[in-house]
């Protein structure tokens, strides 16, 4: 069976599509279903399956969808013709059959007719060729991280990431997702079973059948950066990285998990075009903490068990703790940064009394920038300030132009905190993109954020203090 025809017409009310078959007349369906597949600018997808009844006698097909010509897109192709199964399976009996498929060719393609879209559809073949050849001009751009130019090394870059699960590939300009094949999540699954499988009989576990995991449990896909400059293969893998999350937060909505980044690959474009393998790194959040062992390192079984009789006992220090692991594994310094801040907030508005007024190391109000409201904790600097200060939380000493170093003021410090806060929650970043006009309070405090190793250092910060906090409410004395 063969489709040999395509073809439409529209009114103003709705469209009419035909195909013809090579079919023998005696076996010819009273109904198939028709597939069709719209084009523009950004993607070829589905739009339509629908029916199409047999004109008596002919080897033609038609059926109407109900689309005016403003509703129709502008190039539809004929993507599969299916023929459902001959009869329905009896009460008890087999599961029905599939529809059979008819392979469809890419040359079955329409294009809207012009003025008012009615009319008959014409051929979309060369249309659709152009269409396509720009859409790929359109997508396969080359990026540029931060602080890198046209004139470094260009690299190709492949990042691994988990809880992604497409029937497809997806892209945006820079960057393409492709799905792994599912044999390729089994082999890794079967290696997680087997290890937990060992991990059971070192614990005393006796064997009562095997471990075996969903392919669909943790699926893979691929993020794919193919043209990004940069002035090292490793900075070019951490930004791949930083634009995969930033598009992977996306798809996490859209499909309704949250995904993350695993590894990353990246290769170096030569002077004959190909990309030679340079270098490999995990990406998943590597251990940042303590390296001491013993008691006073984090590791008292005394001290464990008191903290975990207390979560057991007091629901929000288990919500707090929950919220600074979080602000611990992002890998974005201003969102991490902005988590810490807003914990910090939130446990103080919780625990200190409303409008408390604060004070200056000389006992004078601290006002705000009026010179003459005064702070409280009603205000998110003020009561910020009041529960480090309740949980005894001291800044660190920083380095002087002179060689010296001073205990950094606190004050000061909570007003670049609540900066940092301020900027992501209204504008999504402390990073501004190109042309952006920054506000006042950026240009005030940028100096310090302007580079990675400035700008984690006022996270780790923040971290500092909200951990402060989070022990003291562990003490009792917030």
């Amino acid at each position: 069976m063969l489709v040999v025809g395509f073809s439409a017409r529209s009114t103003l009310d709705d469209i009419t599509f035909a195909i013809r078959l090579e079919v023998d007349p005696e076996v010819a369906p009273s109904q198939v279903v028709a597939v069709l597949t719209s084009h523009d600018e950004t993607e070829s997808a589905w739009i339509a399956s629908f029916p199409l009844a047999r004109r008596s006698g002919t080897e033609s097909w038609s059926g109407s969808l109900g689309w005016s010509p403003s509703d129709a897109p502008d190039l539809v192709s004929l993507s599969a013709v299916q023929i459902p199964p001959m009869g329905a399976p009896l009460e008890g009996s087999a599961p029905p059959m599939e529809p059979t498929v008819v392979a469809v060719d890419r040359s079955h393609v329409l294009g809207k007719p012009g003025g008012d879209g009615t009319g008959d559809w014409v051929d979309g073949s060369l249309a659709l060729e152009a269409l396509v050849a720009h859409r790929d001009l359109s997508f396969d751009v080359e990026l540029v991280a931060p602080f890198a130019t046209a004139s470094d090394p260009l690299w190709s870059v492949a990042v691994l990431v988990e809880h992604v699960l497409l029937t497809g590939p997806t892209r945006v300009p820079g960057i393409r997702v492709l799905p792994l094949q599912r044999e390729s999540n089994s082999a890794r699954l079967d290696a997680t079973a087997g290890l937990l499988t060992a991990l059971a009989a070192e614990v005393g576990m006796s064997a009562n059948g095997a471990i075996s995991f969903s392919a669909t449990d943790r699926p893979l896909a691929v993020v794919v950066v193919p043209r990004l400059r940069s002035t090292m293969g490793s900075e070019a893998m951490q930004e791949a990285a930083q634009l995969s999350r930033r598009l992977l937060d996306i798809i996490g909505l859209n499909r309704g998990d949250s995904p993350a980044v695993l590894a990353a690959a990246v290769g170096r474009y030569q002077a004959d075009g190909t990309v030679v393998l340079e270098g490999a790194t995990t990406l998943d959040r590597r251990y940042s903490g303590n390296l001491i062992g013993g008691f006073i390192s984090g590791e008292s079984i005394s001290g464990l068990n008191r903290q975990w009789r207390q979560v057991q006992a007091d629901s929000r220090i288990s919500l707090w703790l929950r919220l600074f692991n979080e602000a611990l594994a992002d890998s974005r310094w201003d969102y991490g940064a902005f988590r810490c801040f807003n914990l910090l907030e939130g446990i103080a508005k919780e625990v200190l009394p409303k409008n408390d007024p604060l004070y200056d190391d000389a006992g004078a109000p601290r006002l705000q920038g009026d010179g003459a409201s005064p702070y409280t904790s009603a205000h998110a600097r003020g009561a910020v300030y009041l529960v480090l200060k309740r949980a005894g939380y001291v800044m660190p000493t920083v380095g002087q132009a002179d060689g010296s170093s001073a205990q950094a003021d606190l004050w000061k410090e909570i007003a670049l905190w609540v900066a940092i806060r301020n900027e992501v929650a209204h504008t999504g970043s402390w990073e501004k993109p190109t042309g952006q006009v920054p506000t006042a309070a950026w240009s005030r405090h940028n100096a310090r954020l302007d580079t990675p190793e400035g700008a984690w250092d006022v996270a780790r910060a923040l971290q500092s203090a909200a951990e402060s906090v989070l022990h003291a409410a562990f003490a009792g004395r917030i």
